[in-house]
């Protein structure tokens, strides 16, 4: 019998951010899960963390991958949850009860279901996203121009079984795969799900992967997409790779502090 969720954990050479995963997973009061390891062949002693927590895996592939969004395409392979979840390496859940709440109210399996991640900066900085002024109230309005966290996100299996991430966008597959869950039924859980530190493709401020982006988005037909959408938020970018380039490791909080005075 398939279990209520299924946790996908992508990792390539991450030892430490793989044990902080599954150091929040086992310490979850919920056992209604499995969890699918996908490896892209590591090399560093990787694996043997795996074994380490071997009563916890359900299931463990490593082989050379291309590429992020292919890795987690093979997650969905092996995944038979009502839900799935992605929680890579180095990503953690907010709480050891974060699975038991979200259960609770996830009773719909053709629904999407989603909450808010507390973004990490540093270890002084942080915050949530959502923030605490969003509610079931006003979460419509707020989609029109942001997207939840991926690792506060559980996909129903009527959506993942059908559904992969499109390797032709290279950066921001997650925003496609996310905007097209969405456009069925979703429901808002007024619940922190994730810790999400900052890092990443998607977030790393780099003028290489502002123009991907934008490519990205121009090509996408999903929604949120097309040139003049491309165009503001390529703008957007550049502004925060100046204020990045000025503040370094100080600049997440700077742009979130900015964003709640435009606000």
């Amino acid at each position: 019998m398939s279990k209520p969720i299924s946790i996908v954990t992508v990792v390539f050479n991450d030892q430490i951010g793989l044990r902080k995963t599954l150091d929040s997973i086992s310490n979850q009061t919920s056992e209604d899960y499995e969890l699918v390891i996908i490896d892209g062949g590591s090399t560093d002693g990787t694996l043997d963390v795996v074994k380490e927590y071997g009563e916890l895996v359900s299931c463990v592939t490593s082989e050379a991958d291309d590429g992020i969004y292919d890795a987690m395409n093979k997650g969905l392979d092996q995944s038979t949850g009502e839900w799935v979840i992605f929680m890579n390496a180095g990503d953690e859940f907010h709480s050891e009860n974060t699975l038991s709440l979200a259960l609770k109210e996830m009773n719909d399996p053709d629904t999407t279901y989603f909450g808010r991640a507390q973004i990490v900066a540093d270890s002084r900085n942080s915050w949530l996203y959502p923030s605490a002024n969003i509610s079931t109230s006003n979460i419509d309005k707020w989609l029109r121009h942001k997207l939840p966290n991926h690792q506060a996100i559980f996909f129903p299996r009527s959506f993942y079984s059908k559904n992969r991430y499109d390797l032709k966008f290279i950066v921001s597959s997650d925003s496609d795969y996310k905007i097209r869950a969405l456009g069925g039924d979703y429901c808002y859980m007024d619940l922190t799900i994730s810790n999400f530190y900052l890092g990443g493709v998607s977030s790393e401020y780099k003028f290489s992967n502002l123009y991907q982006q934008f490519k990205d988005r121009v090509m996408r037909k999903s929604g949120k997409g097309g040139v003049w959408y491309a165009l503001t938020g390529l703008i957007s970018s550049i502004a925060k790779l100046i204020i990045y380039r000025i503040y370094g490791s100080q600049a997440p909080f700077v742009v979130e502090k900015l964003k709640r005075l435009i606000r």
